[in-house]
Parts: structure tokens; C-alpha cells; sequence
């Protein structure tokens, strides 16, 4: 029996829940309702919420922000205390969004749990590198010289922001963004994925009970229709996406007329180096570790496996043997170390495949893993003999295969893509410094595969403007 919270969808609209009606909007012609990932069962209708109670919602956080109500509290004693029931409200309900999110994602670990961490330890959304630290409300700051003072600077919220989250991690992605808005001064309002909704039906029963000012974090349902609405009022102040680059360029150019301050987290066509004198061993297992997160739905997953010719059989060998280990299976079963996929992820996953394969040389390496008849699940796998004209983020526990003989060869392949979240290598050091310094990339894995980001990062080229987990976001909803 599912929990009721996956069911039913609910705005919340100045501190009420409400449910949305609209059911006529591109995004719902294809999937008419929502699944359980892992069993294929139907869940709570595609819905969207209708413009005019949109409009409502941008008027009453936009009223709310020139009160001035918010950051008079924040400056006051008892910005400790309404920070410290939003944590425990959130800790409470942790279980029910990771079931939430592991419903709609088809993954075990939500990775939502650092948010009351966050929420009691300000701190942590500073840049440690930051001489002139930027004061969570708009406060004076003095200016001197030789001990005269001569200006002051205050850093002000600049309104509302729109945060628009993603498919493959719902919650968890958003957190950091939503409570950064707010420890700076600034309302928000989400919207949550069609495809992945549900874990917001529990985070907004946390905020209602949390007693926060009623417009101060809204929650509204849809698709492109929507997302366009919310960018293109001029009550909305900034924007904050995480998603695929092609709708990061579109929201780019919604921004652009009026110079409204965004952050796009997008996604990577990531190289995964593997060279001659490697681990091959090590290299398979952390080609597996970047498929095994999120089950492959991960904007930081190894797109483009780039393999030194002389250990191309070896490396296939290695990975046919580890990856038919893999036990894949309904992530309620602990005993299952793969889940499923979200359906909507899942979907373009096999169109792209089926279109890969459509190339005359083409071939898929995959072992042989048992998977359920129900539910959206995929096989880790290999596709290889594609032009290396074509490239492609699979975002699924898939990559492309492609061999070298040199270094300079190695390096050419992996900057034909446009965009590089993460570059992994496995190799000597003298390679390792070379691809560091020649390839396009703000984080580098070498000799291991790990999703512990400790550092302040901006994105690069087409992988993203910004970066919410860094400084970047902080600058963008203040203004001097």
C-alpha cells in the first residue's frame, strides 16, 4: 500500500495547501500520472497549477518582501529559534521524504538529510576564501582606511526566487538552494519536477508547521508552462535551475530582457580516463560507483569512457564480470545494491539508446542481470563503435565506449563535448597532470570515484552558469 503523501499533489500558496487542477499541459499527454518507480504502479495524476493562483502566489511573496517582515526577523534574537523548529520538522519527516523521493527516483538514499545540519550551521554557506564575509541581512558594513572610515555597503535581498528542481533528486538538490534564499532574506517559490513531485507534498507539511511567515516558501506544480510564467513575472527577482543544459539555454534568454540574476546547474558529457598503466580493477569499480548513484541518473555520472587500445579487453572483461554481481531490484529490498529509474528518465534513456544503436557499427556490452518484469530498471552497459562526432549525456547508468593509443588523442576526445561537470582519470601522473590542465572541468576525481564535494566550484562552458552549493548563488540573490 502506498502512502497517501505519493497519491494526492498539494500547492502551497500563502501558508495553505491547495490542489492544483490543470490537466491539460504538454508534459501530462505523455505520462498522464506519475509511477512508482520501481513497480511500475500508477501514483497521483500530472497536474499543474492554473496561472491566476501562480499570479497570486508572486504577489503575496513580492508583498511580503517589501514588508520587509522576513528580514526584520532575521535580524532579531529569534532567528535561531525559527531556523531550529524548521530542522526538527524537517528531521521528523526524514524518513517519509526519503520514501517520498525513493518512490518517484527509484533510489534508497535521498540525499536530503543534510538539511537541518544546514539549517543549524549557517556558517556552511559561506565561502571559507571569502575576506569581506557577505552578513546573512542587509546590514551596514563599514569601509575604512588607515583606520577612517569613508563608505558603507550593505548587501540587500533582491526578492523573490524561483527555484525550479530536478527530476533525479527532487528535494536533496533544492535544499541547499532553498535554505540559502532564506538565510539571505529572500522568499521562494519551488517548482517541483512533474515527474517527481512528491517528497514536496511532505516538505511543505515541515514548513506549515514550522510557523515560518506564510509567503515565505511557496510550492507550485507543472511543467514548461508553468516555469515560464514564474521566470518571466517581474515579481520574480532571480532563478535557480537544476536540469538539462537545452532548458538551462532557454531559461538563460527568458532572463536576459530583463538582467534577472540565475544559476543553472546543468548537466556534463563527464570523461572517464582510463590509461595504459592503470588499476583496471579500480577503474571498473569506479566506473560502476558513478552508475550505482542515483542509479545512473546523476548530472555527474561518466558519460564518455575513454580506454588506453591496449587494455580495451581486459577493461570489457572486467566490467562484463563486476557488473553481472550486481544484484538489481526494488530499492524497498536492501539486499538490491541497483534500483530503478524515474519513468520519465527512464523513457529517454531508451529512446536515445535505441537511437545509438541505429548506427551501423554500434554495439552494446552489458552482462546478463535478472530485473524485475515491473518497474523501470536498466542494466549497466556499454555502447560502443559510435562516431566520436556524436556525443551524448545518457543520464542513466549507460556510457559510451571509445579507445586511444596516445595521451593528445585521449584528451581531444574528451574535449569534443561542449560541457564537463566531472572528469574522472585512472592513471600514472604524468597523464593525470596533463588531462587536469587540458581538459575543461571544474572537479576532478583522480584514481577514485567519489560524490564528497568539500569545494567552492563554479561550473564551466555549457555544464552550468554558477554553482548553488558555492558563493556564486549567494551573490546573485544580493544586490550592493
Amino acid at each position: 500500500m502506498q502512502p497517501s503523501y505519493v497519491l494526492t499533489l498539494n500547492n502551497l500558496i500563502n501558508g495553505a495547501l491547495e490542489a492544483p487542477t490543470e490537466r491539460e499541459f504538454a508534459e501530462a499527454i505523455s505520462f498522464p500520472c506519475t509511477k512508482d518507480a520501481a513497480t511500475g504502479e500508477d501514483l497521483s495524476l500530472l497536474l499543474a497549477t492554473d496561472s491566476k493562483t501562480i499570479e497570486r502566489a508572486l504577489e503575496v511573496s513580492m508583498k511580503l518582501h517589501t514588508s520587509r517582515t522576513w528580514t526584520e526577523l532575521l535580524k532579531s534574537p529569534e532567528r535561531e529559534n525559527i531556523f531550529e523548529k524548521l530542522a526538527v520538522e524537517l528531521e521528523t519527516r526524514q524518513e517519509d521524504i526519503r520514501v517520498a523521493e525513493m518512490i518517484d527516483v527509484g533510489d534508497r538514499e535521498a540525499i536530503s538529510g543534510y538539511g537541518p545540519h544546514l539549517l543549524r550551521n549557517p556558517e556552511l554557506l559561506r565561502n571559507p576564501r571569502e575576506k569581506d564575509e557577505v552578513p546573512f541581512v542587509d546590514q551596514w558594513t563599514s569601509l575604512t582606511k588607515e583606520g577612517v572610515e569613508y563608505s558603507k555597503i550593505k548587501a540587500a535581498p533582491i526578492g523573490p526566487v524561483v527555484i525550479i528542481a530536478p527530476t533525479n533528486a527532487p528535494l536533496g538538490s533544492s535544499l541547499i538552494q532553498i535554505i540559502s534564499a532564506l538565510f539571505y532574506g529572500c522568499p521562494v517559490i519551488i517548482k517541483p519536477s512533474p515527474y517527481s513531485p512528491h517528497s514536496f507534498n511532505v516538505f511543505a507539511e515541515a514548513i506549515l508547521a514550522a510557523d515560518l511567515p506564510p509567503a515565505l516558501v511557496q510550492i507550485v506544480h507543472g511543467g514548461a508552462e508553468v516555469a515560464n510564467q514564474l521566470i518571466a513575472s517581474p515579481l520574480s527577482k532571480g532563478v535557480c535551475f537544476t536540469g538539462s543544459t537545452a532548458v538551462g539555454l532557454q531559461i538563460s534568454a527568458q532572463c536576459a530582457p530583463q538582467l534577472k540574476p540565475f544559476v543553472l546547474e546543468l548537466g556534463g558529457i563527464n570523461p572517464f580516463f582510463v590509461f595504459a598503466d592503470a588499476d583496471i580493477n579500480a577503474a571498473v569499480q569506479g566506473l560502476l560507483k558513478t552508475f550505482s548513484c542515483i542509479n545512473g541518473q546523476y548530472c555527474c555520472g561518466a558519460t564518455n569512457v575513454l580506454v588506453h587500445s591496449s587494455i580495451r579487453e581486459e577493461f570489457i572483461s572486467t566490467f562484463l564480470n563486476q557488473s553481472a554481481k550486481i544484484s538489481i531490484g526494488d530499492p524497498r529490498d536492501e539486499s538490491n545494491s541497483m534500483g530503478a529509474l524515474n519513468m520519465a528518465i527512464a523513457s529517454t534513456l531508451r529512446k536515445n539508446v535505441e537511437h545509438l544503436l541505429s548506427y551501423p557499427e554500434a554495439k552494446k556490452i552489458a552482462a546478463y542481470v535478472k530485473t524485475p518484469e515491473e518497474g523501470f530498471y536498466e542494466v549497466p552497459a556499454l555502447i560502443e563503435d559510435i562516431p566520436t562526432s556524436v556525443q551524448a549525456e545518457l543520464f542513466g547508468p549507460i556510457a559510451l565506449l571509445r579507445t586511444f593509443q596516445t595521451t593528445d588523442e585521449a584528451i581531444a576526445l574528451a574535449n569534443l563535448a561542449s560541457a564537463h561537470l566531472k572528469t574522472y582519470v585512472y592513471g600514472n601522473p604524468i597523464d593525470v597532470d596533463r588531462v587536469v590542465n587540458e581538459v575543461e572541468c571544474g572537479w576532478f576525481d583522480v584514481n577514485q570515484s567519489e560524490f564528497e564535494n568539500q569545494a567552492s566550484f563554479d561550473l564551466s562552458y555549457m555544464s552550468g552558469f554558477g554553482h548553488a552549493d558555492s558563493c556564486f548563488f549567494t551573490r546573485r540573490i544580493l544586490r550592493n
